[in-house]
């Protein structure tokens, strides 16, 4: 395949944090036109918000199911977002003591709250065997931290060390409290009370006495709560009527802030140096975070949406199709190439990973566990109908994954070991690596190439294992997956959050895409010019005369020059292909 196919193609790859508002993407071979094509989901649903003053960073907790969570960040306009502290189980309310750069949080699940450095290091557990119902504030002049405890329906409050704790305000038995904040030289703490039939928000003196209903009629779900101390106004989130409201402190003068939209909104954070009003929305595909301008609510913005963290990806260019893994799921999903119509071809995986594509026979490969965490590789067809457990994998995770000439290929953790698709044993092809991880393979050139991120290498051998070389071995900082296009191979490297290429030799090193998030699955979805026989540009009636003749049966032998015919890159020319031939000619011809 020439150079300039190459440079017709698309590079498609995966975050494992959000970049540009996406966690799957796609660019040009040479790095330009990137595109999100499946939005960033922050998850099941978003829950606390703040601001991180020291820099600049709004912070927040999400869920994305089966109790697993994250404490992730981003730039105040949703850019550059990325994951703190991922070992949380179900992390709700958030607060956060910039002064002395610490993160605070409760975790519903674990009945906890747990505080740590704002770079997501240090994790304490302050406070745990009570019932820790969600929101959580804290006073900082006085070095209180002020939470809800959900069965025993009361307001309790302790040191910032988690020493001392105390109730402060037993409401009885209709208690459903969401949001609470604290006005310290005031000497007030407020909340919202989702109490059915009678939500409300009421306010008290720090030590729970002098309770207020401030506002008792005209409630529907009210969320998170945000005060505006100088200006003499509180903000909240109204769940039921899909809308950011306020009032002035005493409840008196509520109006709609930002209306009407659409979503569920939980959680807001007000930030007035920044003359933003910020609050999370869970809506049916996602949730999201939103902001707005804190004067009047215009300029309604969506920072950070979208779906799931994938992992390793395939192209199935015949059917039009991108698959991928989705490990916060474990499911593995298909797009069409432009991101529409998602949908789940398997579903109640316990820890997929890498995924490849059979076009020559219609079936999709990916990695799994077992019950015992022992190492699966499943088969499917191409719609997720007929899964199930193909072959033994060995010790996992395995990482990569790739099928061509007949086999299937995989890393292990320390190794790759090859099966036939039709029969046959597990064989061990190579042995002695430190972490292996991406996989692709050159049929044609009878070669098998890999990265080790335990080295920073990328090698390869000899289809059968034999004749390992070092291609590169210098300028690596965690290579994760690579993929082959013509006669470059391009690989993700993690910690330098970057796409780089080079020639098949390892020669001619160069970055493709730099300043990335967390860069992880890669794939090719080759370009127009495949089935341009003549390479001018057109796949027209002389080219359909070429593919004619470069026709070979299942079984036959690729010639020279028919590369670009070979869809499905099984070294052959047959009826696959001339189904993907069929899609870039236009079928019947219409003078394309």
């Amino acid at each position: 395949m020439s150079s300039a196919t190459v440079e017709a193609q698309r590079i498609y790859w995966a975050e494992g944090a959000s970049f540009e508002g996406a966690l799957l993407l796609r660019a040009d071979a040479s790095g330009s036109n990137v595109e999100g094509i499946v939005p960033d989901a922050v998850g099941s649903g978003v829950r606390g918000i703040v601001h991180d003053t020291i820099h600049n960073r709004i912070i927040w907790a999400e869920t994305r199911g089966s109790f697993v969570g994250q404490i992730r960040s981003a730039n105040p306009d949703g850019s550059a977002p990325t994951t703190l502290i991922d070992s949380v189980s179900d992390p709700y309310g958030l607060a956060i003591d910039n002064g002395a750069g610490k993160l605070y949080w409760t975790d519903t699940w674990t009945d906890s709250i747990q505080r740590a450095n704002l770079d997501g290091t240090g994790i304490e557990t302050l406070v745990e065997g009570f019932n820790i119902g969600g929101a959580l504030a804290i006073d900082i002049s006085a070095g209180k931290m002020y939470w809800f405890d959900s069965d025993l329906n009361r307001i309790r409050r302790a040191n910032l060390d988690g020493t001392e704790v105390e109730d402060l305000v037993d409401t009885g038995t209709n208690f459903s409290p969401l949001g609470i904040a604290l006005d310290s030289l005031g000497g007030k703490m407020y909340w919202t009370d989702r109490d059915i039939p009678g939500p409300k928000i009421v306010r008290a003196n720090l030590d729970g006495s002098g309770i207020e209903e401030l506002i008792t009629s005209g409630l529907d779900d009210p969320g998170g709560i945000a005060l505006d101390v100088a200006m003499g106004k509180m903000y909240w989130a109204s769940a039921g009527h899909n809308r950011i409201r306020r009032a002035n402190l005493d409840g008196t003068a509520i109006e709609d802030l930002v209306g009407q939209e659409s979503g569920t909104p939980r959680m807001v954070l007000l930030q007035r140096a920044l003359g933003k009003v910020y609050w999370t929305d869970d809506t049916p595909n996602g949730a999201n975070i939103r902001r707005a301008n804190v004067e009047d609510g215009s300029d309604v913005e969506e920072l950070i949406n979208g779906t799931a963290g994938p992992e390793g990806m395939a192209i199935d260019f015949v059917g039009g199709k991108v698959y991928w893994a989705d490990r916060v799921y474990n499911r593995i999903q298909r797009a069409n190439l432009d991101g529409s119509d998602v949908e789940t071809i398997k579903s109640g995986l316990r820890d997929p990973q890498a995924v490849a594509i059979d076009g020559s026979a219609g079936r999709v490969y990916w990695t799994d566990v077992d019950g015992g965490n022992n190492a699966i590789v499943w088969r499917a067809n191409l719609n997720g109908s007929g899964a199930n457990p193909w072959s033994p994998g060995g010790t996992g995770p395995l990482f990569g994954l790739a099928v061509g000439g007949g086999r299937v290929y995989w890393t292990t953790l320390h190794g790759i070991r090859r099966r036939s698709t039709s029969s046959g044993s597990v064989q061990f092809i190579v042995s002695g690596l430190s972490n292996a991880r991406g996989l692709a393979l050159d049929v044609e050139g009878q070669k098998i190439y890999w990265v080790d991120s335990g080295t920073d290498k990328i090698q390869r051998a000899d289809l059968t294992g034999s004749s390992i070389e070092d291609l590169v071995t210098v300028g690596l900082s965690f290579p994760d997956q690579i993929t082959l296009a013509g006669s470059k191979m391009y690989w993700t490297d993690r910690s330098s959050a970057r796409i780089q290429r080079a020639n098949l030799s390892g020669a001619g090193v160069e970055d493709v895409l730099t300043g990335l998030s967390q860069p992880r699955g890669i794939a090719f979805e080759p370009g127009v010019s495949m089935g341009d026989g003549d390479q001018d540009g057109d796949v027209d009636l002389i080219d359909y005369d070429i593919y004619r003749d470069c026709e070979t049966g299942p079984n036959g032998t690729l010639s020279a020059g028919c590369e670009t015919f070979d869809f499905d890159n099984d070294v052959n020319v047959d009826l696959v292909d001339w189904a993907g031939f069929q899609a870039v000619f236009g079928f019947p011809y219409t003078g394309k």
